[in-house]
């Protein structure tokens, strides 16, 4: 145990072998009865990350047993499995559950469990922080499941916990507590912490309070307390005394503790490779269904742009004899073309979705394997032999649908008179399934040198994209080129070859008779047709030395350990008392100057803060000494269903069952009002309801209420919230320090205000209210835990109109008992000092954070009120309740007997009757609520702010901040790609193709069918509006200078059409507005959704094929006027079919060709007149309009939730009730008349 930044992450790593390079003078030892290497077992705290979340909980211990153990304990395995379930307190239903489905504590309790599966149990096990995020009943729990486990199978568990509570810390056979500064001040059993406290340093603890508390609150203090040395110093002299008799028992580690892995064997990998066909083909079966859909939609969309007809020509003419028309041979090079440009289009896409999707793909499996791989579950080669494996059976069925809709859609099968040519779709499929092979290895390779970067994984990878693209023979033909690095690169990664196969399968297979014919588009694109498998060597082996070099990335990240120093063992066993007093006080005076400087800074600038507070006028003091203490929010017979209905307001009634015997409801007839000026706690266990009842208390849930639900809301002022969720970061800007995260907050929500407003003083003021001054200059992601949870408060409250009702979710999750306490207090001193109202979730509150709070407010599972009241009253509550059999005497601490009840479902009798104690004393309240509130229907409202200019300004400063001081590397990564990507091209391409004007004479060329194949070669503290603008401008700051540099690198065109280089940049400028839309578009699309490590994929996915599809409509590879009337109206919206127009009339239009010349691009491309160049430039603009507002219109539904849904539903229920009956009549449907039907015989 220990505060944040004590070490004990780093400690643990030190143990279990993990970090091996200690400090000169470190020893560790192990008994010597252990003659094997020591088995050690290992379960992070995010173990979500290391386990895929869609397997069931029985799959997942199914491998486990089996990977951990031989093939022959088969019969073992459902009784091993039921026992751990048992031994961790795990029901088996849970067998049936996807680990995703499973709370908090139970994902804990089953990564543990897949650790015991071996039938051989592992020495140590280290598990990192087991009970963050757990409610107190669901902690105790699972220390009692690692008790169970070291009792029964004598394994030694370490554990790193940060908030325990009694009942916790009674269940550790030993405590090992640091301090800050990596000192331990305690190690020892639990009955001996009041003792040692009370010899060593004479403070005596209440007995009402739990001795812990005291050590941990010490603990944060540092080495620079003289209580902790001397804490330290006796805890040394303690250990090293109960060591000496056991020296000769124990064995030297010289290497540390050493890790073996398992390894190679064929079970294994046959289990690894069921295992991994189990997680992508089934569980994740929808990735793979995704992609699929992308590739038949686009290959489909693909094939009806082009005319079928392209199929029919074969390009082969005689050797021997030269009677082909001119009108033949134009057709005939037109069509093949045609065809050629087709095949490049469905190459293009598969190059990118293989190298991109790739490159992120196999990020989440490798998370997966670094977690298993360290515990002993398998070798590496066994997992990465199973996974290419893997791929290369999912490539295989990838490949063979993708050649299926190349080749199917546009009649390649009717090509041979004769049917069906296999042989030319086996030579299809081949030289497709190759590709998809290499372009995945790059893929992959990238997903492990950017494991932890995935951004720039796919940056990377589309700029290698773009260069397997220049490379691959399509976009150039490759002898035609003079320069000697494209031909280079193209022959090292051998792409040519690739599409030579493809051609030849065409062009060549079967159509051509090579003693009497040739083919002129393959000989045009040099293609080898006597060698065009052998030319695949280079592909060959470039996929062996990308896989290669891939799994030895993985060998050095993974399994290489090396030890570069040894430990050697001192003269003596154990060191010293002195030796390591010494040390540690050599330590302290060498940082005795630093520690004088920075209490210095701190004080200096609290003198500052004190100067800097704002006073408070006569009025607003007035107003809270008469609002101390009054009502300010209430609510009664609040309920909520837990599923959505057709209608707006739902009655509990319908249902003829009361709100608490009602299993359809999340919240059950809750009952409750707090006050200005007090701190409020919200707790109970996982699945109580806290999360659901404090988003309906700060506005942010309107559905799903009962309509017997009624809210009252103070009637002697608006109420303004404030919301903080439980995970800060979404709150704080990187980049930025707190005082100017806090400077910046002040502007952004003051801007309105018409007085003068000294920014800096209120972040001084707030900085020391809130007891973070010594945090002013550091930036915000560098902070602990408690500070960010402090300083995203602080932004919050830097309005002159602070928010007087602030709802926070688990402030305290994640820190360390003492932390969490200043966390509190702060909170406490905020309340009291505004008169502003708070209320807090908490999970595992201690005896002493829990007396800072007013009030609490405990929920049982089930969504029932268990009590309401003042923290001193829970004695007298439990006492009421004579079943509880609790009393004063008994040695337990009321807030944790509370607590242990709130864990009970609310079918049990002792809740209800708690429940039914704690609303007769709300509703006594009811007479001071009718009299302080009003009733609101809709309950509180969101804040609204207005749109300002000034806060696009304040956004535009703060996000430069953010890219100057975080995102800078990530930018110049983004900036360099794009810069070598111009480089590339201008590499690429011959820069005398700009001389090639493309006009074709109407009396020399158009008869003499001389135009040749060369020719054509070459050819709310803010809205959301002005949050999207300042979006908008910022992201666009970094790509004016990169843009302006690109088109100075692939400018070829100044020398033939002078000042071509600024319209180049206004248009490419628009095109990158419209390109920015887009993707602003497709991100908010997928807000709020559960974000997973497949989700990054999909949206990948979904923005490569989106873009694609604009680029198929941009009048590139086929002319938008032949195409089909819906293609023809969506290409309207392809902002790079306008932009590629627009660029095209710049080089080949305004009067290039003569009077008597045909412009051969612009009439390919069928565009009519120069004059087309201006509505070019009008619908990129028009598209920029249409793509922002419609960014904007969803930004604006995500962020602002629809309001007074109630109100709304109760105006058209009354409007409906006062309908007056219509009085028209129509004979025979009048419910009133009676009619008959008569049978008449003729």
């Amino acid at each position: 145990m220990g505060p944040s930044g004590s070490g004990k992450t780093t400690l643990f790593k030190c143990l279990n072998g993990a970090i091996r390079n200690l400090a000169k003078g470190s020893e560790l030892y192990i008994n010597s009865t252990e003659k094997k290497i020591p088995r050690v077992g290992y379960v992070e705290q995010h173990v979500h990350q290391t386990i895929v979340e869609g397997l069931s909980v029985g799959d997942i211990l199914f491998y486990a047993f089996f990977l951990k153990n031989k093939f022959s304990d088969r019969n073992r395995l459902d009784g091993h499995i039921q026992m751990t379930l048992n031994e961790l307190q795990l029901d088996s239903g849970i067998l049936d559950r996807k680990f995703g489905d499973c709370s908090g504590g139970e994902q804990k309790r089953v990564a543990i469990a897949q650790e015991l599966m071996g039938l051989n149990k592992p020495s140590f096990l280290f598990v990192d922080e087991p009970t963050t995020g757990l409610d107190s009943q669901a902690a105790l729990l699972v220390t009692q499941c690692l008790k169970k486990l070291s009792t029964v199978y004598k394994i030694s568990v370490f554990a790193t916990i940060h908030m325990p509570n009694d009942e916790t810390i009674r269940l550790f056979d030993q405590l090992y507590i640091l301090a800050k500064g990596g000192i331990c001040i305690y190690a020892g059993r639990r009955i001996n912490l009041r003792k040692n406290l009370r010899h060593l340093l004479g403070v005596e603890v209440e007995p009402g309070k739990p001795p812990i508390e005291e050590y941990l609150k010490l603990a944060s203090n540092g080495i620079e307390d003289s209580r902790i040395l001397k804490l330290s110093e006796h805890t040394l002299e303690l250990e090293n005394e109960r060591l000496m008799p056991f020296q000769d028992r124990m064995r030297f580690l010289p290497t540390a503790m050493p890790r073996k892995f398992k390894n190679f064997s064929i079970g294994d990998f046959i289990l690894q490779f069921y295992r991994l066909c189990h997680i992508i083909f089934f569980v994740e079966s929808r990735l793979v269904l995704y992609q699929l859909l992308c590739y038949v939609f686009q290959y489909l969309f693909l094939s009806t742009l082009f005319d079928h007809s392209m199929i029919e020509r074969s390009s082969c003419y005689s050797l021997l004899s030269f009677n082909s028309s001119c009108s033949e041979v134009r057709e005939d090079g037109e069509k093949g073309d045609i065809y050629i440009n087709y095949q490049a289009t469905s190459m293009l896409f598969l190059t990118i979705i293989q190298v991109t999707i790739n490159s992120i793909l196999f990020i989440p499996l490798l998370k997966m394997f670094r977690n298993e791989h360290q515990n002993y579950w398998y070798s590496m080669s066994t997992f990465y032999w199973a996974f290419i494996l893997i791929r290369f059976i999912e490539t295989s069925f990838m490949a063979l649908i993708i050649t299926s809709f190349i080749y199917f859609p546009t009649g390649h099968h009717h090509i041979d008179p004769d049917g069906m040519n296999w042989s030319r779709f086996g030579y299809f499929f081949f030289y497709i399934w190759i590709a998809c092979v290499y372009y995945q290895s790059f893929g992959q390779l990238l997903s492990v040198l950017f494991l932890d970067h995935m951004e720039i994984s796919m940056i990377v990878s589309m700029v290698l994209f773009a260069v397997l693209s220049l490379t691959n023979g399509y976009l150039m033909h490759l002898k035609h080129t003079d320069n000697i690095l494209i031909k280079l690169a193209a022959r090292i990664t051998g792409t040519k070859e690739i599409t030579d196969g493809l051609l030849y399968a065409f062009f060549g297979l079967d159509r051509c008779d090579p003693s009497t014919h040739y083919s002129t588009k393959l000989k045009g694109f040099d293609v080898d047709v006597d060698n065009i498998e052998n030319n695949l060597r280079t592909v060959y082996i470039n996929i062996a030395i990308i896989r290669v070099l891939t799994f030895i990335l993985m060998y050095i990240r993974f399994s290489l350990r090396l030890n570069i120093s040894k430990l050697y063992r001192s003269e003596q066993s154990l060191r010293s008392k002195d030796h390591n007093a010494n040390r540690i006080e050599s330590d302290e005076d060498g940082n005795d100057n630093h520690i004088e400087k920075q209490m210095s800074t701190i004080k200096s600038n609290f003198l500052n803060t004190k100067e800097t507070s704002r006073e408070k006028d006569d009025s607003e003091l007035n107003f809270e000494k008469f609002s101390r203490h009054k009502v300010i929010f209430a609510w009664r017979n609040l309920s909520l269903f837990d599923s959505q209905s057709i209608k707006e307001i739902r009655s509990i009634e319908e249902s003829g069952k009361s709100p608490i015997e009602n299993p359809n409801l999340i919240l059950k007839d809750l009952n409750g009002q707090f006050r200005f000026g007090t701190l409020n706690a919200l707790m109970g266990t996982s699945g109580a309801g806290k999360t659901s009842l404090l988003k309906i208390l700060n506005g942010r849930s309107k559905t799903r209420i009962s309509d017997e639900t009624k809210f009252y809301m103070s009637k002697y002022t608006p109420i303004n919230i404030c919301y903080l969720t439980q995970d800060v970061s979404g709150h704080l800007w990187p980049g930025l320090t707190a005082k100017q995260s806090l400077i910046y907050a002040s502007k952004l929500k003051n801007c309105d205000e018409n007085q003068k407003i000294d920014h800096i003083k209120i972040a001084w003021k707030l900085l020391n209210e809130l007891e973070i001054t010594d945090t002013a200059d550091t930036m915000s992601q560098n902070c602990s835990g408690g500070e960010m949870k402090r300083l995203a408060l602080a932004l919050e409250l830097t309005s002159v109109r602070m928010p007087n009702f602030i709802c926070i979710d688990e402030p305290t999750s994640g820190l360390d008992s003492n932390s969490a306490t200043i966390v509190i207090e702060c909170l406490r001193k905020l309340v009291h000092r505004n008169n502003i109202t708070i209320v807090a979730s908490i999970h595992q509150p201690s005896t002493e954070m829990l007396m800072i709070f007013d009030y609490c407010y405990v929920l049982a599972r089930g969504g029932v009120c268990l009590y309401f009241g003042s923290p001193n009253h829970i004695p007298q509550h439990l006492i009421e309740v004579p079943e509880t059999g609790w009393s004063p005497e008994i040695d337990s601490y009321p807030v944790e007997e509370l607590i242990k009840y709130s864990c009970y479902n609310y079918t049990d009798e002792l809740v209800k009757k708690f429940t039914e104690i704690t609303k007769i004393k709300i509703l006594k309240e009811d007479e001071e609520v009718f009299e302080q509130t009003q009733q609101i229907i809709d309950g509180i409202q969101m804040n609204r702010t207005r749109f300002s200019m000034k806060s696009v300004w304040f956004l535009l400063c703060r996000y430069s901040l953010c890219v100057k001081n975080y995102l800078w590397i990530y930018l110049i990564v983004y900036m360099l790609m794009c810069l070598l990507y111009g480089i590339v091209a201008r590499i690429s391409f011959n820069s005398r193709i700009a001389l090639v004007d493309g006009c074709i004479d109407l009396e020399e060329d158009f008869l003499a069918c001389n135009l040749s194949a060369s020719q054509m070669e070459q050819q709310r503290w803010y809205t959301p509006g002005a949050f999207y603008l300042m979006k908008s401008i910022i992201d666009l700051l970094p790509i004016v200078p990169v843009l302006l540099i690109y088109i100075t690198i692939i400018n070829i065109y100044e020398s033939v059409r002078p000042g071509i280089y600024w319209w180049l940049c206004f248009i490419m400028f628009l095109a990158v507005i419209n390109a920015q839309g887009c993707a602003h578009l497709l991100a908010l699309l997928n807000l709020n959704r559960r974000m997973i490590d497949w989700q990054a994929t999909i949206l990948t996915i979904t923005s490569i094929s989106y873009f694609f599809f604009l680029t198929l409509l941009s009048n590139f590879y086929n002319p938008i006027g032949k195409m089909h009337y819906i293609f023809q109206f969506l290409a309207n919206f392809s902002f790079i079919r306008w932009a590629n127009e627009a660029i095209m009339l710049l080089e080949y239009g305004f009067d290039r060709c003569g009077s008597k010349q045909i412009q051969a691009v612009l009439h390919f491309m069928m565009i009519p007149n120069d004059q087309y160049f201006y509505r070019c430039l009008n619908m990129l603009i028009f598209n920029i309009i249409i793509i922002r507002f419609l960014a904007i219109l969803l930004l604006i539904f995500k962020s602002r939730p629809l309001e007074n849904r109630r109100r709304r539903a109760k105006k058209i229920l009354h409007h409906h009730q006062q309908m007056k009956p219509c009085e028209a009549i129509i004979p025979g449907l009048a419910s009133h008349i009676e009619f008959s039907i008569k049978q008449i015989n003729i």
